[in-house]
C-alpha cells in the first residue's frame, strides 16, 4: 500500500452484528456483520463505504449518502465527481480495505469488489462494466501482486483480493463461485445484459473453468 496516493478524510460509523432471526432481514442472503464508514468528499458531499461479512468473504460497497434511501444507490455512485475525485475516492476505499485486512481477525478473509453495472453499460452492450475496469486499474496501484492474491472475473464484474499468505484463497474463491451458481438471482444481479446472454446457457462450467 503506497502512501504517495491521495485520500479523502474518512471515519468509522457502524459495526453491527446481524441477527439472522430479525424479521427486518428480508434479503435473499443475510450477512453476519456489517461495517460502515463515512468518506468526506466535499464539504457537502459524503459517501458511505460498507463492508458486508459473509463468513470468510467480505463484500465491498459504497454510494453517495444522498442516495441512501434509493433502491439503486449502488448503481449510481457517481453524482458529478471529477476524475480526480473518483480516483481519490477509490484510493480511500482501498485504504480502508487495507486497514481492515491487516486486523488480526480479518487476515484470513477475502475482499470482493463488485463493479456494479449502470444503464449505459447495457445500452452499449458491454460484457463488463466501466466501473469494473476502473476498479482493476485503481487496485493495481494499491495492492501489489507479490503481496496479495488476486482473482478477476470479467463477466461477473467481480474482483477478489486477499493476503498472499492466505493459503486457502483459491478454495474460498471456488466456494464463492459455486455459491453464486446456486443463487441465480444474486448471480444475475452482477451481470450486464450482455453478460447474462453469454452465460445463460453456459453457467456454471464457463464461470469456474
Amino acid at each position: 500500500m503506497t502512501e504517495k496516493l491521495e485520500y479523502f478524510k474518512y471515519t468509522p460509523q457502524t459495526n453491527t452484528i446481524i441477527d439472522p432471526e430479525d424479521p427486518a432481514n428480508n434479503s435473499e442472503i443475510i450477512p453476519d456483520q456489517k461495517k460502515g464508514y463515512k468518506i468526506q468528499v466535499r464539504s457537502r458531499m459524503v459517501y458511505k463505504f460498507e463492508l458486508f461479512y459473509y463468513s470468510d468473504i467480505i463484500f465491498v460497497k459504497f454510494y453517495p449518502s444522498i442516495l441512501e434511501s434509493s433502491a439503486d444507490k449502488y448503481s449510481r455512485s457517481n453524482i458529478g465527481l471529477t476524475l480526480t475525485e473518483i480516483r481519490k475516492l477509490l484510493n480511500t476505499c482501498c485504504k480502508i480495505v487495507h486497514l481492515e485486512m491487516n486486523k488480526k481477525e480479518n487476515e484470513n478473509k477475502i475482499y470482493a469488489f463488485i463493479g456494479q453495472w449502470y444503464s449505459k453499460d447495457n445500452q452499449l452492450k458491454r460484457l463488463y462494466t466501466v466501473r469494473y475496469s476502473i476498479y482493476l486499474k485503481q487496485t493495481a496501484n494499491v495492492f501489489f501482486e507479490d503481496i496479495y492474491h488476486h482473482n478477476w472475473f470479467e463477466t461477473l464484474n467481480l474482483y477478489c483480493l486477499s493476503k498472499a499468505k492466505y493459503e486457502r484463497h483459491s478454495k474460498k474463491v471456488s466456494d464463492l463461485l459455486h455459491f453464486l451458481a446456486a443463487s441465480p438471482s444474486l448471480l444475475m444481479s452482477f451481470l450486464t445484459e450482455e453478460g447474462k446472454n453469454r452465460l445463460i446457457n453456459e453457467f456454471p462450467d464457463t464461470l469456474i473453468d
